[in-house]
């Protein structure tokens, strides 16, 4: 994917007594364990689905990352679970733009639009039920 859309996720404990595996163990928490003295920094992407998550980049990880053809946009891997079932783009902009618009008409008294195929009541989050 393109460099443009990562960020960074620094953990910095130069200053701090840091975390070992057996720490984290303990809190039943994953990640990188980072001790005292040391700094952790990882690329990050941001989902370019309804759900927006921040996902932080495995550098070691193998499987192609997913990526939604019609709006070119990285995707993370539930959204591309979803995406590879009905292919169905639920773009953030798409999804808020039609969110709007419902919203729009309803205070206007014109009809709705139709349902995008993934609405539900009560779901205007884009995601599958």
């Amino acid at each position: 994917m393109m460099k443009q859309h990562e960020g960074i996720f620094t953990i910095d404990h130069r200053a701090s007594p840091g975390l070992t595996k057996a720490d984290l163990a303990k809190a039943g928490v994953s990640g990188p364990a980072v001790a005292e003295g040391e700094i952790f920094e990882a690329a990050t992407m941001t989902c370019g689905h309804a759900c927006g998550a921040i996902v932080i980049k495995n550098p070691d990880r193998v499987r192609a990352r997913g990526h939604c053809h019609s709006c070119d946009q990285y995707i993370c891997d539930s959204c591309a679970i979803a995406y590879t079932q009905d292919g169905l783009c639920r773009a953030k902009a798409k999804v808020a733009d039609h969110v709007l618009e419902q919203h729009f008409r309803a205070d206007a008294g014109m009809t709705p639009l139709l349902q995008l195929p993934w609405d539900a009541p009560g779901n205007i989050s884009g995601q599958n039920p």
